[in-house]
């Protein structure tokens, strides 16, 4: 974890044993129920009005031993941090694409209820 002026902490393009962190990857505080409040809380994702949007997710490619490009694999994820910013565990919550559709789709529906 970093602390950026400007938009405070963040585990934005880090790479842990091949995984790539996309997207802005901010950090909170445990603010939330079932959350600590000594904890950071790093990625997942973010509502607004209702509609969420991917905070942060994860990605890796497989390549052969022969250099063949394979299945790229993503994941939305929350990064827990302790107190002194050490790692705690991370939690995947799905595939980010999949998530961003059900997101779009959940938009239209609202967007219909109001013309």
């Amino acid at each position: 974890m970093e602390d950026n002026s400007w938009s405070g902490l963040t585990i934005r393009g880090k790479t842990y044993d091949g995984w790539a962190i996309k997207g802005d990857a901010t950090c909170r505080k445990g603010t939330r129920e079932g959350e600590n409040l000594n904890k950071y809380y790093c990625g997942g994702y973010t509502s607004f009005f209702g509609i969420g949007s991917v905070n942060a997710y994860v990605e890796k490619t497989t390549i052969s031993e022969g250099g063949n490009i394979g299945k790229t694999y993503k994941y939305v994820i929350w990064n827990i941090y302790d107190e002194n910013k050490n790692f705690v565990e991370t939690r995947c919550l799905g595939d980010p694409d999949e998530f961003d559709k059900k997101q779009a789709e959940a938009f239209e529906r609202e967007m219909l209820k109001w013309s």
